[in-house]
């Protein structure tokens, strides 16, 4: 058969040449084209299927490959494989070596309050969670602490040291943990010795913002509700860009940020998402020469020489907020006679801050509320307090 083709594309083609090389439509032909894009028959021609990935723009430390449009095979913060098939299906050939976790997943055991609150913006996921690391009475959504209350969560302890046989007995379907420099080493090492699956969840790594954002993308792979995810991140860049647009060429004020523990201070470093954080809202950090994605240590007396430039201090109380001006001097007395705190425009975290990490969009706005209050008469500040 192609032997076939062969002759009379020749053929047609030394005709063409006695007529000049053109046909009847006077369109040029390319004579100089290879045999194999001439002859398009047989399997060896087939093109590769497309690959396709999930949207994710500004993170490079997760990603999700949609193997089928139902089947999805997901790497995780520390570069491991699973594959995720929709229950009732068969997971495809190809994969027997790989992890594989059956869509929507149940039963699953959240070792961090931060992975919860990333899936907030989706009704209806709280139902699959079955376990928890954070104990009662510390949450800040009240459909956990009625779920805790009545049993269909369970708390097995802190994730430092839980009660492996209630993890047991609770069976979960997969567990979220996370690894890094605080990381849970030593629950991921008996999480495989028991053969609990789990995945590595290291949003609090990501060097911006925009990055940790889109953990929740993340998150919603496991529960099949990723379009859902994309969509509400595409939110959160679009508010974060609104935001940019309205204090272009503002004048920039000096920001300090820090907590105190131990008589010694932490303070973000430079490369930190909360440093992309003050710059994006329009804030100069004073430590930007600080390295680091993390906490920084100085003394009370290297921050109080940076803070006596500020024109804005963001407490970061951790969930446990200051009990006004006094309960900053109660931890440094030295800062009394700070311009920033004579002026007081020294503001905390709300003391849900962290849980409601799905609204980090939010968090970086109301930044540049503080930052230019001029810009923003009628806005109300939710996630952070003025310290009075």
């Amino acid at each position: 058969m192609k032997k076939i083709i062969l002759a009379s594309v020749l053929a047609a083609l030394i005709l063409l040449a006695a007529c000049g090389g053109r046909t009847n439509n006077t369109e040029p032909v390319n004579t100089d084209e290879p045999e194999e894009n001439v002859i398009a028959e047989g399997p060896e021609n087939t093109p590769e299927p497309e690959v396709r990935f999930m949207k994710v723009e500004n993170s490079t430390s997760f990603s999700v490959e949609y193997i089928t449009d139902d089947v999805k095979l997901v790497t995780d913060a520390e570069g491991r494989k699973l594959l995720l098939v929709p229950r009732g299906e068969a997971a495809p050939t190809g994969y027997e070596d790989t992890v594989t976790i059956y869509t929507p997943v149940e039963r699953v055991l959240f070792c961090s309050g931060t992975q919860v609150g990333m899936l907030v913006p989706y009704d209806g996921l709280f139902q699959y969670i079955g376990g928890v690391t954070q104990e009662p009475g510390r949450w800040a959504f009240q459909e956990i602490e009625e779920r805790l209350a009545d049993g269909r969560i369970v708390y097995v302890g802190n994730a430092r040291d839980p009660d492996y046989e209630l993890i047991q007995e609770l069976n979960p379907e997969l567990a979220f943990v996370y690894t890094g420099p605080s990381g849970q080493t030593a629950l991921i090492t008996k999480f495989e010795e028991l053969g609990i699956p789990y995945a590595v969840d290291n949003e609090y790594l990501e060097g911006k913002h925009t990055g940790r954002m889109e953990w929740t993308k993340f998150l919603a792979a496991f529960f099949n509700r990723e379009d859902e995810a994309v969509a509400y991140v595409d939110m959160q860049l679009n508010a974060l860009a609104e935001m940019e647009a309205k204090i272009a060429g503002q004048d920039k004020p000096k920001v300090a940020w820090g907590q105190i523990y131990n008589g010694i201070v932490y303070t973000p470093g430079a490369d930190s998402y909360v440093a992309g954080e003050i710059a994006a809202a329009g804030g100069e950090y004073l430590f930007s020469d600080l390295p680091g994605t993390g906490s920084v240590q100085v003394t009370i007396e290297e921050f109080y020489n940076s803070l006596m430039d500020a024109d804005v201090f963001i407490y970061d109380s951790m969930g446990n907020p200051l009990a006004g001006f006094e309960g900053l001097f109660d931890l440094a007395p030295i800062f009394r006679d700070c311009p920033v705190v004579i002026n007081q425009n020294v503001w905390q975290f709300d003391k849900d801050y962290y849980a409601n990490i799905s609204e980090a969009h939010q968090q970086v706005v109301e930044l540049a509320v503080i930052f230019y209050p001029d810009l923003y008469p009628d806005y109300v500040v939710q996630h952070y307090t003025i310290l009075d």
